[in-house]
């Protein structure tokens, strides 16, 4: 190990010895441009209990403020040296290059019950404040529908007004929900992963921090998956209405602009599947790029874990149909108990072995982009 890392590893502990949390710790390393993976390998070999004897020995402790200088100049002359690249990690850091939807999902059960505490209290107080603002924005418009102010007598612009409010709340309020139970699930598998306890006021603070960005990951997401979308909806009609109605011409294009939509949601799939992750695990990557990002990470690889996995969850949800006689808008809005409890179990593997995915691609590919 080279003398730059143990005086990473040295550092970390000498802080960890006086008492300063972790991520406070983390946070410092990583707002100097320390690699990630690279903090990460540290710690874990600062907290080991079998270490050789000359890493035993450390120079009197510094504040948490102040970088060793020479440590900070090393980092800044040195980076090739000290971040992993794709064909470079800590010796002890490695990933498979071909990584498997089962490997995947057993890694997710490793992690999960490495960090057992903090990822159960996750899941709990995410769909309790998931469920909670959704009763409460409920509560809201049904006030206004329904109680005094009387809507159902109201003239027709206010209640279409009160509708079109409400859809958009609801809009917001999915995009909340969805991003906030994956960012707080996502980082108590990832905090797992690296065998690391984290708690859960941690865990939940960071969800709530980060939650922006993975929303603006999502609607990023979104718009380029599905912008094929808005050719369907809206080029026939302007075709149409333009005057040129070409006949049975125009009834084609329909069908081949949706064969284009299925095809090109497909490809943006396995391109920008982990942008939310990305935008989740670094904040240092700005929002614009973490596309990009995504992309880089799930070349020469990744790609083909998201094509088996995804028939492998479209086969999954066969099943189920068939067992339970529901198609799949039924299953999705079914009252049915054991139903919901199945998806959220499902939905959760879905998500931690994304998370593997994200954490096995970083090792593999490294810090670069697209």
């Amino acid at each position: 190990m080279n003398e730059q890392f143990d005086q990473l590893v040295d550092y970390i502990r000498q802080h960890l010895n006086q008492g300063i949390p972790e991520e406070s710790i983390r946070q410092t390393l990583l707002q100097h441009n320390w690699n990630s993976d690279l903090v990460n390998h540290a710690f874990v070999t600062a907290k080991s209990p079998t270490l050789p004897p000359e890493a035993q020995q450390s120079p009197a402790p510094q504040p948490l403020n102040q970088q060793p200088q020479d440590l900070n100049q090393q980092n800044n002359h040195a980076q090739p040296e000290l971040q992993p690249t794709s064909n470079q990690t800590p010796s002890s850091v490695t990933a498979p290059q071909k990584y498997k939807v089962f490997r995947a999902l057993a890694d997710t059960f490793g992690a999960i019950k490495n960090n057992a505490g903090a990822f159960i209290l996750a899941v709990i107080t995410s769909y309790a404040i998931a469920a909670v603002s959704l009763f409460l924005i409920s509560f809201v418009i049904g006030k206004l529908l329904y109680g005094e102010f009387g809507l159902l007598f109201a003239s027709t612009s206010k209640l279409l007004t009160v509708l079109f409010g409400s859809l958009i709340l609801y809009t917001v309020w999915y995009a909340f929900a969805d991003a906030f139970v994956l960012a707080t699930t996502s980082l108590a598998i990832y905090d797992g992963s690296e065998k690391r306890k984290s708690s859960i006021g941690a865990t939940i603070s960071q969800g709530f921090a980060r939650v922006g960005r993975v929303i603006v990951a999502n609607v990023l997401f979104a718009l380029i998956s599905f912008w094929p979308v808005v050719l369907i909806i809206f080029l026939p009609i302007i075709f149409l209405t333009s005057g040129h109605t070409g006949g049975s011409s125009s009834l084609i294009l329909i069908p081949i602009l949706m064969l284009v939509a299925v095809v090109w949601a497909y490809i943006a799939l396995i391109r920008f599947a982990l942008a939310p992750y990305v935008a989740l695990f670094e904040p240092n990557v700005p929002i614009t790029k973490v596309l990009g990002r995504s992309k880089f990470l799930l070349m020469k690889g990744g790609q083909w874990f998201l094509v088996k996995g995804f028939f492998l969850l479209l086969l999954v949800v066969i099943i189920l149909a068939i067992v339970t006689g529901k198609n799949l808008p039924e299953l999705e809005n079914s009252s049915n108990i054991g139903i919901n409890l199945f998806l959220i179990i499902a939905s959760i593997l879905v998500n931690g072995a994304l998370v593997m995915l994200y954490h096995n691609r970083k090792i593999v590919r490294g810090s670069g982009q697209a």
